[in-house]
């Protein structure tokens, strides 16, 4: 049985500053530190920065004093202010891609737009982005539910999590302009996003079962897995090595392994080495 692994996977630059950021400011800082709800959605990157000492909280209320560490995700700026005015010493790790669709977001509701948002509404970066501008921007998931989205005569914008989809959100960019002609269009898609869709496709097609390692509260993990699914039916999303079943790999010769964004390479190489074993063993 051979494994490849897709031309981009894992790590990307938001994910590897935003942990480095972690480290730096647990190593370095005497005063206790947290992190506001994950630094980024991998149980085992959570876990290790635990074992260094900081703390998960899922409010400012819940820390009174030392160091806040923002996550990759960002947050909202009046909690941001917050957590200032509390007295804290704020660490914001905020993708610089997440800080660049504030920024758009920002420029346009300051000459009159209405924002469309397309994202997941209980996310921890679509709660933050959409805290810029919470009275006009408006959140959406489904291509259904732009039927149901206010009338705008005004102007009007489309901007997206940066995790979803790239042929979904042009999908979506059809429908909005079909419905609001004068909207205007910001694919704020990562880049990193896009080049892990894209490979994993490309891979899936050359095999006969798709491994994507992330954890299943990661968006960009989940979405890989379901990108890589459409070229790839047998496809699986697996948090690390031990979640491999061998039974998905009997009669398979070609496996292909993709991972999100906030994966680490430890885990990669973690399910490359079982599937390896599982195919030495049968």
């Amino acid at each position: 049985m051979k494994v490849f692994l897709a031309e981009y996977a894992g790590f990307c630059m938001g994910v590897q500053r935003a942990i480095d950021l972690a480290h730096k400011t647990a190593s370095e800082e005497a005063a206790p530190v947290f992190v506001l709800h994950e630094i980024v959605h991998n149980n085992s990157v959570v876990s290790d920065l635990a074992a260094r000492g900081v703390k998960s909280v899922d409010s400012v209320d819940e820390v009174d004093e030392g160091t806040l560490i923002i996550s990759a995700h960002g947050a909202a700026p009046e909690v941001i202010e917050k957590a200032q005015t509390k007295g804290l010493k704020v660490v914001d790790t905020t993708c610089p891609l997440v800080s660049k669709i504030d920024r758009i977001i920002t420029r346009l509701t300051r000459s009159g737009h209405t924002i469309f948002l397309l994202g997941d509404k209980d996310h921890a970066e679509v709660k933050g982005v959409k805290a810029v501008a919470p009275d006009v921007t408006h959140v959406f998931r489904f291509l259904e539910e732009i039927d149901s989205l206010p009338q705008v005569e005004g102007p009007a914008a489309l901007v997206s999590q940066t995790t979803q989809n790239i042929k979904f959100f042009e999908e979506v960019a059809e429908k909005i302009k079909r419905r609001y002609p004068q909207a205007e269009i910001y694919n704020t898609i990562c880049d990193a996003t896009e080049k892990r869709q894209t490979a994993a496709i490309d891979l899936g097609r050359q095999v006969e079962i798709m491994i994507t390692v992330g954890s299943r509260n990661s968006a960009n993990s989940k979405r890989l897995q379901e990108v890589a699914a459409t070229v790839a039916p047998r496809s699986y999303l697996v948090d690390n090595a031990q979640e491999l079943d061998p039974k998905w790999f009997a009669g398979v010769s070609r496996v292909g392994v993709t991972a999100g964004a906030s994966t680490p390479d430890v885990l990669i190489d973690g399910v490359i080495e079982r599937i390896k074993r599982i195919g030495e063993g049968r």
